[in-house]
């Protein structure tokens, strides 16, 4: 299997994996917290990245249908507890999990494993769902990852864990348990020095010496004490519920070996595919917005690797599936077109913007400017989408807009309109106020206009020319 990023709804996406084909899964699903959450772009901008609120519907039903034929036990747990729990929140959320799981459960191999991360408002009910598509017998730990971060409350204990439910497919499980220093109130116990000169302890168990040493460190409990990405950390995105690369970092060294296949089909941030190429495995990362494959995109550049088109999956690719994409997801499809010029999503009622920084050269100072990015509501363009985007740059505090559509104004009126706007201005050039993309061109990989200055450029050139005469 390739290394792939796949845009979309991860059910369809595993559905279309081999049988067995993934060594190791680890999925950070949403919680079923009734909330909303936003990514944030550093002080540029902020977008709503999804919505972890469920209610019923008529894939629930269909879904339903599927698991009495594909997992008849958990289909009969997912009725018992229909009977008690009411048809919104928790259990259709249940259901949107089972009839994933039970397709993790097929592409994994007879020797691997599943992490499921989720916090202590579901995991109980998932617990159950597991032991019937997994099997109780194969549920390993329940593995507790506790961090310090956040406020404390005055009415309840203070909420810092989440809770893993680490299972197998097979007793054939690859595993090799992580180990870590001793605390330091543990190593007086090594009193006595080998040969080697190396610090060691002796237990005895069913009358057996056994030689422990303190340089080898300690097996890992199920109570994991690694730090939580930090608001102001180097890790951080800007995306909702990351996860810090040393937990995935340890959950990959344990279970998968160099050359396996890992899976995240709730991909996020991008956390768990990073950690897998930098441990030299392989990696298939799924999400349903297109934030998050962007979002993938530029951490791995980030890290030396580059990502070609082959690898991306379910991102328009031609003008028939860009025109799908805006119809089955208006927010999406402004997202990629955003994205697709490296600006950064911002939420406007129900539609998503982009805004980019760009550096101007005034009397001889630069200084950052915007400029906003966004597709039209219908097509061609109209007058209506010209003032709107202009209002929005406004709002938005941006000097320039690029306006995506898939075809040209046949209104002479809106490209006169368009060209008689009054151009923005510095020391080096002239940019036009608002400009036409189309979809073709994002899709050609004309998508980002240069907008760095003649200034910069030329004294970008001279710093290297420096460089290369020391």
């Amino acid at each position: 299997m390739r290394n792939q990023l796949i845009y979309g709804d991860n059910l369809k996406a595993l559905r279309a994996l081999a049988p067995e084909s993934v060594d190791l899964i680890y999925l950070d699903p949403p919680y079923n917290s009734k909330r909303d959450y936003n990514c944030t772009f550093g002080s540029v901008a902020q977008s709503k990245a999804f919505t972890d609120t469920w209610t019923w519907g008529v894939d629930d039903e269909r879904h339903l249908r599927e698991l009495q034929n594909l997992a008849p036990s958990t289909c009969a747990l997912l009725d018992a507890l229909g009977r008690v729990l009411p048809k919104r929140g928790l259990y259709p959320y249940l259901v949107a999990m089972s009839v994933r799981l039970v397709e993790m459960h097929r592409v994994l191999k007879d020797t691997g494993s599943i992490y499921l991360h989720v916090d202590p408002t579901a995991s109980h009910y998932l617990k159950l769902v597991m032991d019937q598509i997994f099997g109780g017998g194969n549920f390993r730990n329940e593995v507790i990852w506790h961090y310090n971060t956040g406020g404390v409350s005055k009415s309840t204990y203070a909420k810092k864990h989440d809770v893993i439910l680490y299972y197998v497919k097979t007793s054939k499980a690859e595993f090799e348990l992580p180990r870590e220093a001793f605390r330091t109130d543990a190593t007086d116990h090594f009193n006595l020095v080998d040969k080697d000169g190396r610090a060691y302890r002796i237990r005895v168990s069913n009358n057996k010496e056994y030689r422990y040493y303190k340089d080898e460190g300690r097996g890992v409990h199920d109570v994991w004490d690694i730090d939580s990405v930090n608001a102001s950390g180097h890790e951080r995105l800007g995306y909702p519920t990351q996860k810090p690369l040393a937990l995935l970092e340890r959950i990959i060294k344990a279970s998968s070996n160099e050359g396996d296949v890992v899976l995240d089909p709730y991909m996020g941030s991008g956390t768990t595919i990073e950690a897998a190429a930098a441990l030299g495995r392989k990696w298939v990362g799924i999400d349903v917005t297109h934030h998050a494959v962007a979002t993938t995109v530029n951490r791995l550049k980030d890290c030396g690797l580059e990502i070609t088109k082959e690898q991306i999956i379910g991102v328009p690719e031609d003008l028939a599936s860009a025109r799908k994409l805006k119809e089955d997801n208006t927010r999406q499809f402004d997202a990629w077109c955003v994205l697709q010029c490296d600006a950064s999503p911002a939420d406007v009622d129900d539609r998503i913007v982009g805004i980019r920084s760009f550096p101007s050269i005034a009397g001889g100072k630069e200084h950052k400017r915007r400029a906003l990015y966004a597709a039209t509501i219908g097509d061609p363009p109209t007058m209506t989408d010209i003032k709107n985007t202009l209002a929005l740059m406004k709002s938005k505090g941006c000097e320039v807009g690029k306006l995506f559509c898939f075809e040209m104004p046949e209104d002479p009126q809106v490209l006169l309109a368009i060209t008689n706007l009054p151009a923005y201005t510095d020391d080096m050039r002239r940019i036009p106020k608002l400009e036409l993309i189309t979809v073709r061109d994002l899709l050609a990989g004309c998508s980002a206009p240069n907008m760095t200055s003649e200034y910069r450029e030329r004294r970008m050139r001279d710093l290297s020319r420096q460089m290369e005469l020391v």
